[in-house]
């Protein structure tokens, strides 16, 4: 679609593949505990963008989809992901996300 958007006071900021976001289809947002902000996105996985970078998580890093739909991080920190519309979380299911509740991004 347009990328992500990012409005600071009346300063718009967008941010596009071309920036580091994973896909330009933003599905779902959610506030990380570290500070940044976690992107689910219709074709490029699990982004995490912090102090102006982005980290991106893929089926290469051992999702079972590059669809997520929607996002939610507990107060413990496991985040938990619906990849296509089937369920996936950090601890206790099936399906985990490659390791996200145990470290912060790589630098």
């Amino acid at each position: 679609m347009d990328g992500l958007n990012r409005v600071d006071g009346e300063e718009v900021t967008v941010y596009r593949v071309a920036d580091g976001l994973p896909d330009d289809w933003v599905t779902a947002l959610r506030g990380a505990r570290d500070g940044g902000v976690w992107i689910g996105t219709a074709g490029g996985g699990l982004g995490h963008f912090r102090d102006g970078r982005f980290t991106s998580y893929t089926t290469r890093n051992g999702l079972s989809s590059n669809v997520v739909t929607s996002l939610y991080e507990d107060a413990p920190g496991t985040l938990a992901l619906v990849l296509s519309g089937r369920p996936a979380a950090g601890r206790g299911c099936h399906e985990r996300p490659p390791r996200l509740h145990d470290r912060p991004p790589p630098d």
